[in-house]
């Protein structure tokens, strides 16, 4: 890190210098032609703020970037604006312990040591955290706890009796909340801090019967709930596999944090008529009904699929990348991205944009050709087959889902947008599907193959 590091002294000599300039400065000539209009503020270290100007502050954005920088991977963890508020904090202590015989040079290169020094603590001492999200599931009030890796699905009041459990809430919370989801109307309590949480669990949770949790490790806070995030939609995704329609089955496996079911209204006027509003649902209030004992049967019906899919979401949340499989699971989990979005994707023809790539991934990106063989090693298809009787053949299809529908479309050379991409969508969602099931499945079913993801071609 020796040159990042001498650039990072470099910049802090030039806050140095600043914060000579300004000393004297009150608080409002500080702020003068900023816009920002507020008072940019550092911690000193004793419980108090020091008040510096836009040039300071960006040269301080600048220095975390150079640090970042230096420290390559191993920042991959932490989001850069938690990275710049990091150095923020860590930088003002920093200052107010430079001495005054010191020199310029060795007082920037002082302050840099410190700054450095604290960013190795914080990245060391990233917490273990678990995220929890509301969300709608099966139709079954009976459905007992399971898990997708470290993603948990449980009933709601299964969920708070683990809290309850843990720790993490009161008996005055527990109960509380437990009546407000039966219905019933709670008492006002005064504001403290349990008031806030145990609102905020009812806010965030809503009125999803499930709650799904995940439990991150070695990532700073934003990082692990963008994380944690993704980690909830690809187990629903994963889940929604099983069925050979999956956007169907995610239209009622929804976050509260995404989305939920909602009317659509548009206003249609036709000359000389009168025209009602017309409107539409999106969304459904759950996925299909399913019993806890038959759920139960899915997955061990299917226990190399969900052993295949807890491994890729593993690889997702792990924090240096060090697993069995690496290559594998990183074809997998874009595949799984790029379908997750497809299945919610309300233009057909971006679907079928994210479909095509969906099974480019499977394929190692060498297109038409490679998804063929895909097709062929997985699902067992051959490309001159009818994908439907009396239908055009496998070959057809992909040419015009990648070529027509993908390639031109991303390129800006399609000539068909505007058209009825229906039917090409349903076909593009159901051969993403197969090929996608049929891949994690068979890596699911063979631990100890290769780590080549070249394999599903084969």
């Amino acid at each position: 890190m020796g040159a990042p590091l001498d650039q990072a002294t470099k910049l802090t000599e030039r806050i140095i210098d600043e914060c000579q300039k300004i000393k004297g400065l009150g608080p409002r000539d500080l702020i003068k032609g900023d816009e920002f209009g507020l008072p940019r503020l550092i911690p000193d270290g004793n419980g108090q703020t020091v008040q510096i100007n836009k040039a300071i502050d960006e040269q301080i954005s600048e220095v975390a970037r150079v640090l970042m920088q230096a420290r390559g991977a191993n920042t991959k963890n932490v989001r850069d604006e938690e990275w710049r508020l990091w150095v923020r904090s860590a930088i003002g202590p920093a200052l107010m312990q430079i001495q005054s015989s010191e020199t310029r040079e060795v007082a920037a290169a002082g302050v840099v040591s410190r700054v450095d020094a604290e960013l190795d603590v914080l990245l060391s001492g990233l917490p273990a955290c678990e995220y929890a999200f509301g969300t709608t599931l099966f139709a079954s009030s009976d459905m007992a706890r399971f898990t997708i890796g470290p993603v948990v699905f449980e009933r709601r009041e299964d969920w708070l009796s683990r809290k309850l459990a843990d720790g993490s809430i009161s008996q005055i919370m527990y109960r509380r909340i437990l009546r407000a989801w039966s219905g019933a109307r709670l008492p006002r309590r005064k504001e403290t801090i349990d008031h806030l949480r145990e609102r905020g669990i009812l806010e965030t949770l809503g009125p999803c019967p499930v709650v799904c949790t995940v439990q991150v490790v070695g990532h700073s806070a934003e990082a692990g709930r963008e994380l944690a995030l993704s980690a909830t939609r690809l187990g629903l995704t994963c889940i929604s596999l099983i069925w050979d329609r999956p956007s169907r089955v995610l239209d009622g496996f929804n976050l509260r944090y995404d989305r939920g079911m909602y009317r659509e209204s548009t206003l249609r006027f036709v000359p000389g008529k009168f025209a009602l509003p017309g409107s539409r649902i999106r969304g459904r209030k759950h996925g299909p009904h399913m019993s806890s004992g038959d759920w139960a049967t899915e997955l061990a019906t299917h226990s190399a699929f969900f052993t295949a899919s807890a491994e890729v979401i593993e690889y997702l949340l792990s924090a240096d990348g060090q697993v069995t499989r690496p290559l594998l699971m990183n074809a997998l989990l874009q595949s799984l991205l790029w379908f997750y979005e497809g299945c919610r994707e309300e233009n057909d023809l971006l679907a079928i944009v994210n479909f095509a790539a969906a099974l480019d991934a499977l394929g190692g990106g060498k297109k038409a050709k490679a998804i063929l063989q895909v097709l062929e090693a997985r699902v067992g298809v051959l490309a001159s087959s009818p994908v439907y009787a009396g239908g055009p053949t496998l070959k057809g299809v992909i040419d015009t889902i990648y070529s027509d529908g993908r390639s031109r479309a991303i390129h800006g050379t399609s000539d068909k947008i505007g058209h009825d991409w229906t039917q090409t969508r349903g076909i593009a969602e159901v051969l993403a599907r197969h090929a996608l099931f049929a891949s994690i499945e068979w890596v699911g079913a063979n631990p100890r193959v290769s780590d080549d993801p070249e394999l599903l071609k084969k």
